[in-house]
């Protein structure tokens, strides 16, 4: 049975230290990982070992430890981008995602793509340009890309606004669409309060079936779910509750990349709501932009986004 073991290792280099732990000829279990929290303390290593240690198997690996010296890794300088403005380092700032091998294009669009029809026509989707009346409280537009062009990343917003009254504003959120269902063959789950769980009887003694890709939404900070999912043992239940993903059969607010913008007056040209990082946009997932007219006046807004994509154009 694996068993893991927390010691102080600072500094440490825990691939190095996985390899001299299992090279000991006093210790026959394997070790299969080294992980360090830097969240709780950089001190403190995990040790996990694929069956448990003899007392005189503790003792070597203490021994293993306590021997072991940190080697930092060597860089060679003449390797290094130095820049012609003497000596310094060239460095290159670059929000573009590197993934699996993928290219990914920078692209400034002020819509997404049109999917109500088949095929999905990319770009083609309705524009983010919002025109507010006297009445009209609110006005919503959804911008989705469709997954047969590849992934999205989301980087950086800008918007405009003229004659915006006080109490005016903009939102843009994250929203995952709903998990389709039937109720027809493979009757493994039960919807509570829109939430989709494994039915407390076990596999066929439900009211649904996924109908398609599951969409799973995260929660990664509470912890308090349904559902476990990793790319070895794919979709599995937590009938503990203490997963880390939820299924629901309605949308759902996931995140909200722009809170409450005031629009107020006139921006006099397009402001840059920037961010050093790229957020990936999961199949299944939209953004739902908003400007409420609390002001109930007339007045308008666009928005513009850059976004990272495997595909900008269909030849």
């Amino acid at each position: 049975m694996a068993t893991t073991y927390i010691k102080t290792v600072y500094p440490v280099n825990i691939k190095e230290l996985q390899k001299k732990l299992n090279e000991s000829i006093d210790i026959s279990s394997t070790c299969i990982s080294v992980s360090q929290d830097t969240a709780l303390t950089v001190s403190n290593v995990t040790i996990e070992w694929s069956v448990s240690l003899t007392s005189a198997e503790e003792t070597a690996q203490d021994t293993v430890i306590s021997n072991y010296t940190y080697t930092p890794q060597q860089v060679d300088v003449n390797l290094l981008p130095f820049s012609e403005l003497g000596n310094k380092l060239a460095i290159h700032s670059s929000a573009k995602p590197a993934k699996d091998s993928k290219e990914f294009y920078l692209v400034l669009t002020g819509a997404g793509d049109d999917v109500t029809g088949s095929p999905s026509l990319l770009g083609d989707g309705e524009l983010i340009q919002f025109t507010l009346a006297a009445g009209t409280p609110s006005k919503s537009i959804e911008v989705k890309f469709a997954p047969e062009y590849g992934d999205v990343y989301i980087h950086e917003g800008y918007a405009k606004w003229e004659s915006g009254g006080i109490g005016d504003y903009i939102t843009a959120s994250v929203i995952a669409e709903p998990t389709m269902l039937q109720t027809a063959i493979n009757l493994d789950l039960e919807i509570i309060n829109n939430w989709v769980k494994l039915a407390a009887g076990g596999p066929g003694t439900g009211t649904h079936g996924f109908a398609a890709t599951p969409i799973l939404i995260r929660r990664s900070l509470s912890k308090d779910c349904d559902w476990d999912y990793d790319e070895i043992n794919g979709l599995v239940p937590n009938t503990l509750g203490t997963g880390e993903y939820k299924i629901s059969d309605i949308e759902r607010s996931v995140h909200r990349y722009i809170n409450k913008i005031p629009t107020d007056g006139s921006s006099y040209g397009y402001t840059q709501l920037t961010s050093d990082e790229t957020a990936y946009l999961p199949p299944g997932y939209f953004l739902r932009i908003t400007a409420y007219n609390i002001s109930d006046t007339a007045w308008n807004c666009s928005v513009f986004m850059e976004v990272f994509r495997e595909r900008t154009a269909v030849p």
